[in-house]
């Protein structure tokens, strides 16, 4: 995230690192709130099928476009109904596993 910096204009650079540097927080707090590795192997069979159902549904969406996403009002074509929040963390719990 932060290696884009030296390409960025020296004029542009305190305010990209700034934006960057909130960014970086915000993420991490929410990637940190749901990559708690102490999750037992009976808590990960309880969503398993729901993930999988879920991943092989934005699969099915993202090869339906050929994976050509080039304006906002695509992405409810993947994603499908409902709060953006419901894929995404989705995807956060499945890859902390």
């Amino acid at each position: 995230m932060f290696r884009i910096i030296p390409n960025i204009k020296s004029e542009n650079r305190v305010d990209i690192s700034g934006y960057l540097q909130q960014m970086y927080r915000a993420i991490i707090t929410i990637s940190d709130s749901v990559n708690d590795k102490t999750e037992t192997p009976a808590v990960q069979a309880r969503f398993q099928s729901h993930i999988s159902s879920e991943e092989e549904r934005l699969r099915r969406n993202l090869d339906r476009i050929r994976y050509y996403i080039d304006a906002a009002d695509i992405v409810p074509l993947v994603t499908g109904p409902g709060p953006i929040e419901r894929v995404r963390f989705g995807k956060l719990i499945s890859d902390s596993s």
